[in-house]
């Protein structure tokens, strides 16, 4: 599939992982609800769904990490609605630490920067 050229939405889902893993925390089955009817409204657009850590760790394992944590969204929202997720709607882009939105010298600011980005838009032609 094609990368995204008109970007229609792009949101941080503050979705909570396991510390150091890509499993859910208990907590996240409502985000993810969230996430899901959002993107159902727009079901004509691609997904591209970006993975981010914080500072702590190395770079490669954090790289990884964030790869890990979007498939792990993707798969989610493939199991939960096939139809609406059908193969090639929702691609992944993984980004480590490289991208922060907030300092990594804080506690607030790590919990910032450990997040999911979620860009709906169209691909073009």
């Amino acid at each position: 599939p094609k990368q995204i050229s008109n970007v229609v939405s792009r949101k941080s889902w503050n979705i909570h992982f396991e510390t150091g893993r890509a499993a859910f925390s208990s907590d996240a089955s409502h985000d993810l609800e969230k996430l899901k009817s959002d993107l159902l409204v727009a079901s004509s657009t691609a997904v591209e769904i970006h993975g981010h850590t914080d500072n702590q760790g190395a770079p490669k394992a954090n790289m990884g990490l964030s790869e890990l944590r979007a498939f792990a969204v993707k798969t989610w929202l493939e199991k939960a609605a096939p139809v609406n997720f059908p193969q090639g709607r929702i691609r992944v882009f993984s980004h480590g630490q490289t991208n922060p939105v907030a300092p990594n010298s804080t506690a607030e600011g790590r919990a910032q920067n450990r997040r999911v980005e979620i860009v709906i838009g169209t691909t073009g032609n």
